[in-house]
């Protein structure tokens, strides 16, 4: 491609060859070592194994202490998923694998753990008295990885000659498979050209190199000064006018370069020259044309299409005079530190943090939802001068600092992936910062502050297990100030000194492909898949890689963004500040009512839930996107954040021709009572509950939005479905049974009626199945630490059932107040099977136990017991348990 032109040189061709005769060899080394294992299996496994009669391993790897070896090492990650499967396809020991199917690293993996030889012995960095067999084989292993996975593409001939006569003669002292003669023929074996540039081309492009790379998300309410703390991070100016407000996410891309001493700065990355080249010095050493070639020479066919292929040539050359020239501008020392990259020589890799603004305004707080991930270190911020008990107006009522707090560690919680078994601390990590300490009158204030809300965390446990630490500041203060935040967010993104976490090994071809699409970002923001499948085909990506490690990775990061949700993964983000924008402009109220402004006033419909076609129009208009419209639509629908109602079940003919879309996230007041079923309904009705003690106000408006499209509503309004910010109401399969739904923040209610009389057991069953349906898969997508479950109401109270508790018993009893009493099931079971209830008894559910029933005290504690509630339990601890997760 047009990059591998970037750079004014090119290593010279006998530096490539001594390069490829090092590969040859270490082909051979790869026969030596399995010479040598087979020698040290046969001593170790008479009778199991004997390289005379054959070479397979099964015997061996039947053997059940090797098997214990082996699965321990698989354990320890000391063997791959995929090694595992070539010596225990289906669990079993393979029939057919032998010596000679080995890689050097398996080889070694099994010289060291199921032979004689002393697992324990220097096999890393021997010294040069060390000539044992365990050394030798180290140093073989150690050569590999410097060729196979080193940063160097070329080797001088002074180093040839030093590296190859050393592994030579190490590989004479581990076996005598091959003469020295043999090892010398190497050197003058002719290698013809066309395979000589076939095989150095796929060498180029399997070489690895390695990355340090994080995103860090500062989250919080508005006015704490988040951008302002960015801005002082980063040591860039804070403008009161242009920084005082943030719509939607901001996103700044940077460069930390750790000194030698210790200090560190993080210089601006996006459009610096130097970074763009840095981050890619080692594709510009290869050939002019080498990763063009690497879909010629891989085991993939390469892309069919003779037109798509014209095309690709022809930007290649119409844009290589310009990138030579402006290669003039680069300092010489950067010169200097690619060449020295190409000869192998150490350079400290680039290390890459972006940060993530989000806006602190509760109405961009849906769409957030779609940013968050369980790879970024969160910075959550709020004001030390502002008591933790005030209440903050927001879009709808009011929140307490503390309350927002909660929200931010719930959201971050509830919306990452839940930590793995092998990992000690709890992903990901907030550090917790108090801004404006300038204000206070003391540095003590501002740590009793701090210390208030952790003692509030306290009985919130797996919120505060998120939290790292917390720091006190002020904005206003010297740059010192900043050094010890930055110094822990390096730390944790593991860009220290003193740590490697943060260090990951990358092929070379994958950066060939970022900077192919960081190129074609600026021409389009969204692309489809088929077509980043073609670009990573011509460097050299298979399907496999694309889709498993590449994708993945960078939507971790927020360098693009791919979510496998319905019609979304056809589609690929390259420019997530694009999207942040797009959500911003589209999913807000309007900045002014005064008409003024055409997109503002298209948009004063959202505080009812809707949203006009105009509005895309507008704004796409203005953005010069206007071609993208329907596949802006379809990403806004596919996230559930709005729905076309030409596309729900009510599917109203509209009086315009243009759609319209209901947007209940963006719904401001509610009138619960025009819509609030009969309290009798409300008898047993069910409630869905998260026992976290926490369920996104986005969730519930993604679950109206798919419920939209299953059933019908209940009142529309000029053909608009009439939904609440926290309810809905739907008529069901029946026809003239009405689904209630109401939330709060801990649960979601359901509730049945019907004009008609009572619903029919049915109607129960399968609308509690879809809510729970649709609910698992928003949890799955959005929210992978959620988990519900089913609870009734109880006097002023709720208590957690189980749908087996219910089927299965007809009474059971708890203890409020003080005093035993029995809740009635059968009514319930209604949700949970859709055969008709056996004869109902009349409804005890919410009586006290009479005085008379006082002397069967213990036989009730009895039969507590056995339904295994504990007696004298409160209705409030009962309240705190869950059920059954999902």
């Amino acid at each position: 491609m047009a990059t591998a032109q970037i750079f004014p040189f090119e290593i010279p061709r006998n530096e490539k060859e001594n390069y490829f005769r090092m590969h040859l060899l270490l082909e051979h080394a790869t026969d030596v070592l399995r010479d040598v294992l087979r020698t040290q299996l046969k001593a170790a496994y008479p009778g199991l194994f004997d390289p005379s009669k054959t070479d397979k391993l099964f015997d061996v790897l039947d053997n059940l202490q090797v098997k214990h070896t082996l699965l321990l090492l698989k354990n320890r990650k000391v063997r791959n998923s995929s090694q595992m499967k070539l010596l225990y396809p289906s669990g079993t020991p393979s029939t057919t694998v032998t010596t000679q199917d080995l890689d050097i690293t398996l080889a070694v993996v099994l010289l060291r753990n199921i032979t004689n030889l002393n697992p324990h012995a220097k096999w890393e960095n021997p010294p040069a008295s060390d000539t044992s067999i365990e050394a030798n084989i180290g140093r073989v292993k150690t050569y590999r990885n410097q060729l196979s996975h080193g940063q160097r593409l070329g080797i001088t001939d002074t180093a040839f000659q030093a590296e190859f006569n050393a592994l030579k003669q190490v590989l004479l002292s581990l076996s005598p498979i091959y003469t020295s003669d043999d090892y010398d023929k190497l050197l003058i074996v002719p290698l013809d050209a066309k395979d000589f540039r076939a095989k150095f081309d796929r060498l180029c492009a399997s070489g690895a190199v390695p990355v340090y790379r994080q995103r860090v998300a500062i989250v919080g309410p508005y006015g704490v000064g988040k951008t302002h703390l960015v801005k002082r991070l980063l040591q860039e100016e804070y403008d009161e006018e242009t920084d005082a407000y943030t719509p939607g996410v901001k996103i700044y891309r940077h460069r930390c370069i750790v000194h030698k001493d210790g200090r560190s700065c993080w210089v601006r990355g996006k459009d610096d020259p130097e970074d763009h080249l840095v981050q890619h010095m080692v594709i510009g050493i290869q050939n002019p044309d080498a990763f063009r070639r690497v879909d010629q020479v891989d085991e993939e066919p390469p892309v069919k299409s003779r037109k798509v292929e014209k095309v690709i040539y022809s930007n290649t050359r119409e844009s290589e005079t310009a990138e030579t020239a402006s290669f003039k501008i680069f300092h010489p020392d950067l010169v200097q530190k690619i060449k020295s990259v190409a000869r192998g020589e150490p350079v400290d890799p680039e290390k890459q943090i972006t940060i993530w603004d989000f806006g602190g305004q509760d109405v961009y707080y849906t769409t957030h939802q779609t940013f968050l991930s369980e790879q970024n270190i969160y910075l959550l911020v709020f004001r030390l001068d502002v008591n933790l008990d005030t209440k903050i107006p927001v879009y709808r009522g009011e929140k307490t600092v503390k309350e927002f707090i909660v929200y931010w560690l719930n959201s971050i919680h509830m919306h990452t992936v839940r930590k793995s078994k092998e990992k000690k601390s709890v992903i990901p990590h907030v550090l917790i910062i108090g801004t404006h300490k300038d204000k206070l009158a003391s540095e003590v204030a501002a740590d009793e502050i701090l210390g208030q809300l952790l003692d509030y965390l306290e009985d919130k446990q797996e919120l505060a297990e998120h939290v790292y630490r917390c720091f006190a500041i002020s904005n206003l203060a010297d740059v010192e100030e900043f050094d010890e935040i930055k110094s822990e967010i390096e730390h944790l993104c593991g860009y220290s000194r003193d740590r490697e976490a943060g260090r990951q090994m990358h092929p070379v071809r994958w950066f060939q492909l970022e900077l192919d699409l960081a190129k074609k970002s600026e021409e389009r923001p969204i692309i489809y898949i088929k077509e980043l499948r073609d670009m990573a085909r011509l460097v050299g990506i298979r399907d496999a890689e694309l889709d498993e490690m590449f994708i993945p990775y960078h939507h971790h990061l927020g360098d693009v963004l791919h979510f496998k949700v319905d019609g979304l993964e056809n589609i690929v983000i390259l420019d997530p500040q694009w999207l942040a924008d797009l959500f911003s402009a589209i999913m807000t109220p309007p900045v002014s009512k005064s008409g003024k402004d055409r997109l503002d006033y298209l948009k004063r419909s959202l505080e009812k839930g809707e949203l006009n076609e105009e509005v895309f129009d507008v704004y796409l208009q203005k953005e010069k996107m206007t071609d993208m419209k329907n596949e802006v639509i379809q990403l806004m629908e596919h996230f559930d954040l709005m729905l076309d109602i030409s596309k729900s079940v009510q599917n109203p003919m509209l009086p315009s021709g243009k759609r319209k879309f209901v947007v209940p996230c963006m719904l401001k007041s509610n009138d619960l009572v025009k819509y609030r079923p009969p309290e009798k309904a409300r008898e047993i009705s069910l409630f869905i509950s998260f026992p976290h003690g926490f369920f996104p106000p986005g969730l519930f408006h993604r679950l109206i939005i798919r419920l939209l499209r299953k059933y019908k509503p209940y009142h529309c309004v000029n053909g608009i479905p009439d939904v609440g910010f926290d309810h809905a109401s739907f008529r069901l399969e029946d026809k003239t049974s009405v689904l209630h739904l109401f939330t709060a923040e801990k649960d979601i209610e359901l509730v049945i009626t019907n004009a008609a009389g009572p619903p029919k057991p049915h109607v129960y069953f399968n609308t509690r199945q879809t809510v729970e349906n649709e609910l698992s898969y928003l949890q799955k997508t959005y929210c992978p630490r959620m988990h519900f479950g089913h609870y009734i109401r109880v006097n002023h109270g709720k208590i957690p059932i189980e749908a087996e508790t219910v089927l299965e018993k007809d009474v059971i009893c708890v203890c409020v107040e003080n005093a035993e009493v029995p809740i009635d099931l059968r009514p319930y079971r209604v949700w949970f099977s859709g055969e008709e209830a056996v004869k109902k008894a009349p409804l005890v559910a919410r009586m006290r136990l009479s005085e008379s029933n006082s002397v069967n005290h213990e036989q009730g504690r009895t039969e507590e017991k056995e339904k295994g509630l504990p007696h004298n339990q409160s209705l409030e601890t009962a309240s705190a348990q869950t059920s059954s997760t999902y």
